[in-house]
């Protein structure tokens, strides 16, 4: 039975099954890496396209029968620990990865750090999220899916919906919708953004009081004065009355990159 304390939902449906595999593009010349195989609903069909094949799974109970689906492709091997432990250079010194998997919804945040951490060896990732969280990624300003996570994912990642996916293509059949994204990290520094740190303290403390004003918030979270919020404010052409959901990535960046010139 699948466990609802590691958020298993197993995908049923065979032609969802087989075309979030063609959105990896494998060849045998390929690492793939699978977050969650559970029972191999994607497993066989990523070891058939005869790519060398790592498929993570944390649930002793049913790696026999993973094992046994997987006994004849010699290109394809398990790791029974924890995602978070998987160290991609430990697999293989050198190339990158495609990473495909129906994760835990409840790990979302830790999996996207987990791929930040490690994008210089992802060519490509294809992961089915709670379709909720996937607006999150790709929502714009202004709007209410607008928030750190946006910031966050965009900051890594170059985000594209490919299917939304019925809570009727699993067992048991969840309670939420799902997408497949695909996320393809950016190599090169986005936004022009100087310091990455200083970038996502800044928008962290701006959404923490996403009813006040930006200067409000920033000042409530001692990021700067008051009056020199506004000074900057101004000369950055960003309204003074602004919400956090109002600035744009640019916009962001620009008030960041600033804000470290008045420490």
């Amino acid at each position: 039975m699948p466990k609802k304390s590691l958020g298993q939902n197993f995908l049923i449906n065979k032609t969802i099954q087989k075309k979030i595999v063609s959105f990896l593009d494998l060849s045998p010349s390929d690492f793939v890496l699978e977050i969650g195989a559970g029972r191999g609903a994607l497993t066989v069909f990523l070891a058939e396209s005869g790519a060398r094949l790592w498929a993570v799974e944390v649930d002793r109970k049913i790696l026999l029968e993973l094992e046994s689906k997987l006994a004849g492709f010699p290109n394809a091997q398990i790791l029974s620990q924890e995602i978070q432990t998987v160290w991609l250079k430990s697999l293989e010194a050198s190339g990158k990865f495609k990473i495909v998997g129906n994760i835990p919804y409840h790990l979302t945040s830790p999996i996207l750090d987990w791929l930040a951490v490690q994008k210089e060896r992802v060519e490509r990732a294809a992961i089915m999220v709670q379709r909720e969280v996937a607006r999150r990624f790709l929502a714009g300003p202004k709007t209410a899916e607008y928030s750190p996570l946006t910031l966050f994912v965009r900051f890594h990642f170059e985000v594209e919906k490919l299917l939304d996916v019925g809570p009727g293509n699993f067992y048991p059949r969840p309670k939420v919708n799902s997408t497949v994204v695909k996320l393809t990290p950016h190599l090169q520094t986005p936004w022009g953004v100087e310091d990455s740190e200083k970038f996502f303290e800044v928008v962290k403390k701006a959404f923490l009081h996403r009813r006040k004003t930006l200067v409000n918030s920033l000042v409530l979270e001692k990021v700067e004065s008051a009056e020199k919020l506004e000074g900057i404010f101004k000369e950055l052409r960003i309204l003074a009355k602004a919400r956090p959901e109002d600035l744009g990535f640019e916009d962001f960046a620009r008030l960041a990159n600033r804000l470290l010139i008045s420490r």
